[in-house]
């Protein structure tokens, strides 16, 4: 048994909402749901990418008025200036978007083999 795939569902969900946005950019933001507080630093560590790329990545989803922001300026995301120096926090649209996310992949139900028999 093997559950729906919930988390195809939640990329294509942020896919839907934010059309041309990267898996790159997708992992970067789900790693900040479930970390948030850290630094770019630490960003690049857990995703892999390098230091200018996770700084790169982050920006984009900076809100349209906040400094140094790239396009497609989502405003899922701030950064605040913090004692280990930079730190990335949800906006409280991120929070809204993550919590979706979240719901769908909660939801996920079992797929028996008489389920994809039927399908």
């Amino acid at each position: 048994m093997r559950h729906r795939n919930a988390l195809l569902e939640a990329l294509e969900l942020f896919r839907d909402i934010y059309p041309g946005i990267t898996i790159g950019n997708m992992i970067a933001f789900l790693y900040v749901c479930e970390n948030e507080g850290l630094t770019i630093l630490d960003l690049a560590q857990v995703t892999g990418f390098y230091l200018a790329t996770a700084s790169r990545t982050i920006r984009a989803f900076l809100e349209p008025e906040a400094e140094g922001v790239l396009s497609p300026e989502l405003g899922l995301i701030k950064i605040a200036q913090s004692p280990r120096g930079k730190t990335i926090h949800l906006t409280a649209a991120g929070r809204r978007f993550c919590a979706e996310l979240q719901a769908i992949i909660a939801e996920a139900r079992p797929i028996t083999s008489a389920t994809i028999r039927a399908a």
